[in-house]
């Protein structure tokens, strides 16, 4: 028997690998960061535009703070919005945004006027989703760009 998709799988596997890998780059990051926690350090007052964050020209997406029960939380940016993840949703965040960018690069260079339907969240775990159903809708034209022979490779038309 014959497996059509094995460079499909393997691009599959190879994509999970390097999201893994991603994934383990962020949290070591985020460990590291918190790692280094001065108490000494100057905060922005809390009620002033970015209040509670450190003070001292940190990226305002990659700083970790640490709340009064010693919860940890990443201010990331939803539609202009800077909101409150956990290490591990502004993890998830950056996978689904990669993956979802990614197959949308992939699709835009077979057909460039191609649009995903759009969509508007308002929470961390609501831009995940949109994300990944952006990538999954993105994913879903491509194969049917290459079912057609619209693409790279030996069967395009």
């Amino acid at each position: 028997m014959i497996h059509h998709n094995v460079p499909h799988v393997a691009g599959l596997r190879a994509e999970l690998a390097c999201n893994a890998f991603a994934l383990a780059a962020i949290r070591l990051e985020l460990l590291l960061r918190k790692a280094n926690f001065n108490p000494s350090q100057l905060r922005i007052p809390a009620g002033q535009p970015g209040g509670g964050q450190w003070a001292g020209g940190a990226d305002s997406g990659s700083v970790i703070r640490v709340s009064r029960i010693g919860r940890s939380s990443v201010p990331v940016r939803i539609n202009g919005r800077l909101l409150e993840a956990t290490p591990a949703q502004a993890a998830r965040l950056a996978l689904s945004n990669q993956r979802a960018q990614e197959a949308l690069r992939q699709v835009r260079e077979r057909d460039p006027s191609w649009r995903p339907t759009p969509s508007l969240a308002e929470t961390v775990e609501g831009q995940i989703q949109s994300n990944e159903a952006l990538a999954r809708e993105a994913e879903a034209r491509l194969l049917h760009l290459q079912r057609v022979g619209i693409g790279p490779g030996q069967f395009a038309g």
